[in-house]
């Protein structure tokens, strides 16, 4: 019908996998950081993120943004595995 307004789509709730995975990246790299001795603390949040990457990209909400955040947990645990690598070697 002409002249009649749509609905606008309504936006799916629920909580946000992949934004998530992006955040616990971030955290993990603050911690990783900030204090050579949370290194292992970083870790775990990295594996975290991973996890939570995951489960974003299984859900089929924001793809994308799980798959950033998969990339950049990937990317920290390398680093920190470097970092861990490096420090043994001293």
């Amino acid at each position: 019908m002409s002249g009649v307004a749509r609905r606008p789509p309504q936006q799916q709730q629920g909580f946000d996998w992949s934004t998530a995975s992006i955040a616990l990246s971030v955290i993990g790299a603050l911690l990783s950081i900030v204090d050579r001795n949370l290194v292992l603390l970083g870790v775990l949040v990295f594996v975290a993120g991973l996890i939570v990457g995951v489960v974003g990209w299984r859900s089929g909400l924001k793809k994308n943004r799980a798959v950033i955040g998969v990339i950049l947990n990937s990317a920290n645990l390398m680093l920190d595995a470097g970092l861990v690598i490096s420090a043994v070697f001293r």
